[in-house]
């Protein structure tokens, strides 16, 4: 009896717990989507050298041929040759900004520290200049010797090409940038400054600073790209893809639309109008294209595993774009 009891137990237990090979599902690896390049296009993803993962800072080029590229895992890189190849330059440096001169100083900006890494050089010496009180947030030139840079607390100017830095002021609102990065632009003398909802503007040498009206289409909007191809036509993107322009260097913002969100665990955006009525604009995954002055948009790039970082146009023909896993995308 106890035998009868074990072997119906036994066969109750095998036959429907048991897996037979027919029933079995092979492995699979994860789906992986492909990057979808338009004309023009490609990825380069043998840039950097550094083992483990990769987390892409920014991407500046003063002309067609020559760059920086800068990654959190302490590395600077240069290229001359438009981006075919790179030259690592330095180590040590965790780099989030970047801005260089038309004469090839460059200015690179890290995060949590009260000071900029420059090269006066091309890149062959690196020196710090301590002078802020506060940590750095952004930084841009308009010309070989005029620069702003903002802090987490103050606007500051250059005149000689980045040697000396004049504190003219306290950023208002300042408690909105906290923890945040502010986006800042030039256009000759006149400067926009933007973070959290708010936009600034200088067009009188930077000394004086007008606050810009600026939809509340949501709260904590989150600008983080500015562009002005003139000096009258500007405009702000948010960190979820809302846009908006202005005709009157600022003074007045009209929300123009908000592009579709497609990326995947960061939320990244980045803002560059070559002309007018030109521009490109990065948000997650994407890179979209206008050519009537951001009513309408077409996805140029389209990327499967990895977010755009920052993307920079020194033309309507030449372009770049970084990505959070290292590589490096070119349009020409």
């Amino acid at each position: 009896m106890r035998f009868l009891l074990f072997l119906f137990i036994s066969v109750s237990f095998f036959g429907f717990y048991s897996c037979k090979k027919s029933t079995i599902t092979p492995y699979q690896p994860p789906l992986v989507n492909p990057d979808t390049l338009t004309t023009g296009w490609t990825k380069n993803t043998q840039v950097f050298s550094e083992s483990g993962i990769i987390h892409a800072g920014d991407i500046f080029f003063i002309n067609p041929n020559v760059g920086y590229a800068s990654t959190n895992i302490s590395s600077i890189y240069k290229t001359m040759d438009g981006g075919n190849t790179w030259l690592s330059l330095a180590n040590g440096f965790s780099m989030f900004n970047v801005a260089v001169t038309p004469n090839d100083r460059s200015f690179f900006m890290r995060d949590n520290f009260d000071s900029i890494t420059r090269s006066t050089d091309g890149g062959l010496n690196f020196s710090n200049s301590y002078a802020f009180g506060s940590n750095v947030s952004d930084i841009y030139f308009s010309d070989n010797v005029t620069g702003i840079c903002t802090t987490e607390q103050n606007i500051l100017t250059t005149t000689n090409g980045g040697d000396t830095w004049n504190n003219i002021g306290i950023i208002p609102n300042v408690e909105s940038l906290t923890n945040k990065k502010s986006a800042v632009i030039m256009k000759g003398n006149s400067a926009w400054i933007g973070y959290g909802k708010y936009i600034y503007h200088s067009n009188d040498n930077l000394t004086t600073w007008s606050l810009d009206s600026l939809p509340n289409v949501i709260s904590n909007i989150g600008i983080c790209g500015i562009s002005a191809p003139s000096t009258s036509v500007v405009y702000a993107s948010s960190f979820t893809g809302y846009l908006f322009k202005s005709t009157n260097g600022g003074n007045t913002f009209n929300f123009i639309k908000k592009l579709d969100l497609n990326y995947n665990a960061d939320i990244y955006s980045d803002l560059h109008f070559v002309s007018d009525t030109v521009g490109f604009m990065s948000l997650g995954s994407r890179i979209y294209k206008t050519e009537d002055g951001g009513n309408t948009w077409n996805v140029v790039v389209a990327l499967g595993i990895t977010d755009l970082i920052e993307i920079h146009f020194t033309d309507a023909q030449h372009g770049w774009a970084i990505c959070n896993d290292g590589s490096i995308l070119k349009y020409n």
